[in-house]
């Protein structure tokens, strides 16, 4: 397999950490080039890890567009692998010049991108919004970044998920933490505890909550002391709001570390307080470290840290929150101890290094089977029942099918009737459409090949005539446009009305391919209406099949 990366080559924070891990291993398993557009240390710093790198600098795009597509045809490159702005906005030029599938990493909430930046914002942010929408796949960096996208309409079938993931092979700091407060200027001695944060100083990390939230928990512990690692465009405007708040003396900031081991080191508590994000490193490095962590409930952070457990969670912005952790933990080593070893645990066993690399692999070769199936012949299921209503059992029967659907084809198109399309994209990750927008699911039923009726007692007249009816005209029309077409795991009957009776009969016969049924009521039912012409099966209730 042969990969192609692009990106900008100014990438910092966890962008840059995530592509340079993850071109390292990978180059162990496949063929992986990474094209930056500008020279400058990551692009350095990727060829010193072993990273084959090419740097294409200037502001020709014309011409680096026609350099990149020679490149792509003649290294026999399968997949484009974009990340950022001026990597999407190249994909998706390539795009239909190569033929080749384009995905991109999305590491960041692309509309808080370049916030404070407002000329960056409308040129580069609408650029990548723009290229975004062209692309054929996108990874989102952990669920909750996966989920905004799907809420922002992005088709659930094109999209994946990963986390980033770290080695945790154990560590030996190059410094002792006594060394490193003194290396960069921070007043502690033994019994302070160090409360610290690795971030870029941008307004979407937020660090002025942070320094607001030390500074009232400082006023309960004076021991507390506050490390700031990064740096950026709101260093002076923090460094001012420390000293408007009495803090300055207990406030360091370090600058950008390279060091990031005994950075973590020289911390009692790690912290992050960001308004977005989607699965930062510093929490895993935090984790690898041990230490206990509080952190705004924001992006994939929930997804590691359980409150109350493997840390504290706060609502960002909430400076007064924020403080009342740090007082918890500053007061109590042994809790300090206990959450810093359960956030270990966790991140080890979920988040490693090498589960990222081989779900990298595995959506490669998804793309890749998805890239060969693209015959233009008709492909996708078609799912309708009573969802999106509320009702937990249809909603378990909807989670059996799209389970079982997934075991048979993991790439397979599902689309699902529902009354609340939006909730349901969201919750089972596939597109939806509304259950009574009858042009667009006729359209639909043109391209898929299986419909299915699922689950319940749908075919019954005894809370209402019109949804028997209803079931019955998409069962009808699902075969009349070309359409393999079952029943699944359903509950026949009652259907009292002999005109109902025999509709049923005659569209059950004349369009169901096959039946399968959750009680021998059911099966009696179908027999009584004379209907023999499908394959009909005594099965069992679908939600049997679910944890």
């Amino acid at each position: 397999m042969k990969v192609i990366h692009l990106i900008s080559g100014g990438d910092s924070g966890g962008a840059k950490t995530h592509v340079h891990s993850l071109l390292q291993n990978l180059s162990r398993t496949i063929e992986v080039t990474m094209v930056c557009f500008m020279e400058g240390p990551f692009a350095q710093e990727a060829r010193e890890l072993g990273i084959s790198t090419v740097v294409l600098p200037g502001h020709n795009l014309l011409h680096t567009f026609r350099t990149l597509k020679q490149m792509i045809r003649e290294g026999g490159y399968q997949i484009i692998h974009c990340h950022g702005a001026r990597g999407n906005m190249m994909g998706a030029l390539l795009r239909k010049a190569t033929g080749l599938p384009v995905v991109t990493t999305v590491h960041s909430d692309y509309r808080l991108d370049y916030l404070g930046r407002p000329f960056s914002r409308v040129s580069y942010g609408t650029i990548n919004t723009i290229a975004l929408r062209r692309l054929d796949y996108r990874i989102g960096v952990s669920d909750a970044m996966t989920n905004l996208l799907i809420s922002r309409k992005f088709d659930p079938d094109k999209l994946f998920t990963i986390y980033n993931g770290l080695d945790f092979t154990p560590r030996t700091p190059a410094m002792t933490r006594e060394a490193y407060w003194k290396s960069v200027g921070l007043q502690a001695d033994e019994n302070s505890v160090v409360v610290g944060i690795a971030a870029r100083l941008n307004p979407v990390k937020d660090i002025a909550t942070l320094v607001r939230g030390f500074a009232l928990a400082h006023e309960t512990c004076p021991n507390l002391r506050l490390l700031i690692a990064g740096d950026g465009e709101q260093m002076d405007m923090l460094k001012n709001l420390a000293r408007e708040l009495g803090v300055a003396e207990q406030v360091c900031f370090a600058g950008w570390v390279t060091d990031t081991d005994s950075f973590y080191n020289a911390l009692d508590i790690n912290t992050l307080t960001s308004l977005s994000e989607t699965f930062p490193y510093s929490l895993t490095e935090g984790a690898r470290a041990g230490l206990p962590t509080v952190a705004s409930r924001v992006g994939g952070v929930p997804y590691l840290i359980e409150h109350g457990v493997h840390g504290f969670l706060f609502e960002a912005g909430d400076d007064q929150a924020l403080a009342r952790h740090l007082i918890t933990l500053a007061q109590d080593p042994e809790l300090r101890r206990h959450i810093g070893q359960r956030l270990y645990q966790r991140a080890r066993e979920d988040y490693s290094l090498e589960s990222t690399l081989q779900r990298q692999l595995s959506i490669y070769q998804a793309i890749l089977r998805r890239q060969g199936r693209k015959t233009g012949r008709r492909d996708g299921a078609l799912v309708c029942g009573a969802y999106g209503r509320g009702n937990a059992g249809d909603d378990a029967i909807l989670e059996a099918i799209v389970t079982e659907l997934r075991q048979v084809d993991p790439d397979l198109p599902v689309w699902v009737l529902s009354r609340n399309p939006e909730s349901t994209r969201l919750t089972y990750r596939v597109n939806s459409i509304y259950t009574f927008a009858f042009p667009k699911f006729l359209w639909r039923m043109r391209k898929t090949k299986l419909y299915i009726n699922g689950g319940g007692s749908l075919m019954q007249d005894v809370t209402s005539h019109r949804s028997l009816w209803f079931y019955l005209f998409t069962i009808s029309w699902a075969k009349r446009l070309g359409n393999q077409v079952m029943m699944y795991g359903c509950g026949i009957g009652p259907i009292h009305s002999p005109a109902n009776r025999q509709r049923a009969s005659r569209v059950l016969q004349k369009s169901v391919d096959a039946i399968t049924l959750r009680d021998t009521h059911s099966k009696d039912e179908l027999e009584d209406m004379k209907v023999t012409a499908p394959e009909i099966i005594l099965s069992a209730d679908p939600t049997v099949i679910l944890p």
